[in-house]
């Protein structure tokens, strides 16, 4: 009887990675995600400077907007300034503008809450350039609004600013009812005579922006009586 030997192969052991390969591999996912957090950070900058861009596309439309809404409601209505002198009803230099202008209605509720009488219906409003330092040391030009809640002025009377813009430069001109455009208001005739209109006939504003470069407006000054006090 003869015996017999089964040899059987020997199973070949799994073999685990090494040293060199999990270096390999760190390697490459260190370099993806530094790729990765590259791109994430640009897309968050990107994103933030869209938004940066569009609040301040939506300040200037808000300002051109205000303005326009002014100008639409001015009215024939000298002031006194804060020295007791007469001031025209529109007055205007090549970088400012000031007139009086309606639109400020009575709320019968506020009014009745308040139990405060009924005020005027017309505003002051000027709108100009101002200048406001900034954190780096430096000063940024401002196209401001301002708002006095009184015509007639006293000593302390002051304004109050309730909407500004960056801007580089403002340029204002204004349109006689004879249809000849100056830098000024009142214009003088050659006749060294103030125009016979309180109120111009039109107003162009190019303002110089920053992000959005040259941004010209016309804007058309009602010629019509607007009903309202003249308190």
């Amino acid at each position: 009887m003869h015996l017999t030997h089964s040899h059987s192969k020997p199973t070949r052991q799994s073999k685990g990675f090494t040293l060199l390969e999990v270096l390999i591999s760190l390697f490459i996912f260190a370099v993806m995600s530094v790729g990765a957090f590259h791109i994430l950070q640009s897309s968050i900058a990107t994103q933030r400077q869209s938004e940066q861009r569009m609040e301040q596309f939506e300040a200037l439309n808000r300002m051109l907007e205000s303005l326009e809404r002014d100008l639409r409601q001015s009215i024939d209505r000298p002031i006194r300034d804060n020295h007791g002198d007469t001031l025209g009803a529109f007055v205007g230099e090549l970088e400012s503008i000031e007139f009086t202008h309606g639109g400020w209605n009575n709320r019968p509720g506020a009014i009745e809450k308040n139990r405060q009488p009924a005020h005027s219906t017309l505003r002051r409003a000027g709108y100009g350039l101002t200048v406001k330092p900034t954190e780096q040391g430096g000063f940024m030009t401002l196209l401001s609004r301002q708002q006095w809640h009184v015509l007639d002025r006293a000593r302390d009377s002051r304004a109050l600013t309730t909407l500004a813009i960056p801007i580089r430069r403002i340029s204002i001109s204004y349109l006689s009812h004879s249809k000849v455009w100056h830098n000024k208001w009142p214009a003088m005739l050659l006749s060294g005579q103030d125009t016979e209109q309180n109120l111009p006939l039109a107003i162009k504003f190019d303002l110089q922006t920053t992000q959005f470069g040259l941004v010209s407006r016309l804007f058309y000054i009602s010629d019509s009586p607007i009903e309202g006090d003249k308190q």
